[in-house]
Order: structure tokens, then sequence, then C-alpha cells
């Protein structure tokens, strides 16, 4: 395949794929995490149907940052595990742990600015 043809074929399924999960949240008006946990599950249920393959083999890079492709992933290293290998569920809640503490990290990093944002601005006399 052409790079040029790759490129295009990534930004159009990556593309399109966002488009719908935007459009479908703009219509449901459900939250953003509500719509990653929809496309999460929605990756580890097409992984088994193969469509998840097909995807990946035209979009590349277009799908590899999809959630979708996240959900495939968890379910992969499930399967993996049943079937005796246990390294790929290891290195999933490895990565899950890494990104559950960098946000919790952050969260209170940036309650901590707010807060004392809150403190300054009381603090402060106005003049007339």
């Amino acid at each position: 395949m052409d790079i040029a043809v790759g490129f295009l074929l990534a930004f159009l399924i990556g593309g399109g794929l966002c488009a719908v999960f935007q459009l479908f949240m703009m219509l449901t008006k459900l939250k953003p995490p509500e719509i990653l946990i929809i496309g999460f599950s929605i990756g580890a249920v097409l992984l088994p149907l193969g469509a998840i393959a097909v995807l990946e083999m035209y979009g590349g890079a277009g799908m590899a940052i999809m959630v979708m492709d996240a959900g495939a992933g968890v379910t992969g290293a499930l399967v993996a595990l049943f079937q005796g290998n246990w390294i790929p569920i290891v290195t999933v809640l490895g990565v899950f742990l890494s990104l559950m503490i960098i946000g919790i990290v952050a969260g209170m990093i940036r309650s901590a600015i707010a807060s004392d944002a809150k403190t300054v601005t009381r603090g402060a006399k106005i003049s007339e």
C-alpha cells in the first residue's frame, strides 16, 4: 500500500470513527466517560468477530489510537490469560494502574491550584 493511501485511510477511518462517537455523544447527551466505556465495550465485542483486525489492516494508526482498540487489547489479554499466558494482562493492568496514578496526581495538583487561586482572590482587597 502506498504511504499516501495509508495516511488517507488512517485519517478517514480514525476520523470517521471519532465523528460517529462525537455525533452519538451530541445526540444522546451522554458524558465523555460514558462514551469511552461504550467505545471500549464495542472494541471488546468486535475483536472476536474479526472487525478490529479489518479496521487495523486498513486504518493503521488511525485505528490504533481509538479507545475501541484498547477494548480489543484488554479482551485479547484476557483470552491470553485463559490460555495460560499471564504476561499480557499484567501489562494491561500495569498501564491502567499507571494512568490511574497519573490522573489522581493531576487531579490533586489541579485541586491545589484552584484552592490557592480562591484563597488569593478572597484575601485580595478591592480598592474603589
